[in-house]
C-alpha cells in the first residue's frame, strides 16, 4: 500500500508534489537528474518570491496597501493560525480542496513543477 501512495494521479491538484520532476527522477534512481531538477525548482521558487516581494514593495511605495495585500501569497486551502494549546503557528484546512478535486476545477494555480525557461543572453 505505502508504495502506491506516491503514484501519479491525474485527479489531484496540479500543485501536488507527485508532479515534482526531482521526485520522479529520484524514484527512478536517477540521482544526478533529481539534484539538477531540485536546484532548478528551488531557483524558480526564489525568483517567484523575489518578484512577488518587489511587486508588493512597489505597491506599498505608491500607497496601494490594498493592492499589496491582494498580491501577498496565501495558501488556497489552508489558514495560518495560532494553535490554542501550543501557541505555535499552524496551517488549518479551510475547505475547498475535495470539491475542486471532484469538479476538476483548480482555478488559477501556479505552475510549480515546470522548470523555468533558460534566460536569453
Amino acid at each position: 500500500f505505502s508504495c502506491s501512495l506516491n503514484e501519479p494521479d491525474i485527479t489531484v491538484a496540479p500543485t501536488d508534489s507527485r508532479y515534482r520532476p526531482d521526485q520522479r527522477f529520484m524514484e527512478d534512481n536517477n540521482l544526478e537528474k533529481a539534484d539538477i531538477a531540485k536546484v532548478s525548482l528551488e531557483e524558480a521558487q526564489r525568483e517567484r518570491r523575489k518578484h512577488r516581494e518587489s511587486v508588493i514593495a512597489e505597491l506599498r511605495k505608491r500607497g496601494d496597501d490594498e493592492g499589496a495585500e491582494s498580491a501577498t501569497h496565501r495558501p488556497r486551502w489552508f489558514l495560518l493560525q495560532d494553535d490554542a494549546l501550543t501557541g505555535m503557528a499552524v496551517h488549518r484546512y479551510k475547505g475547498g480542496y475535495w470539491e475542486a478535486k471532484r469538479e476538476q476545477e483548480w482555478g488559477e494555480v501556479l505552475d510549480l513543477w515546470t522548470p523555468p525557461r533558460q534566460k536569453q543572453k
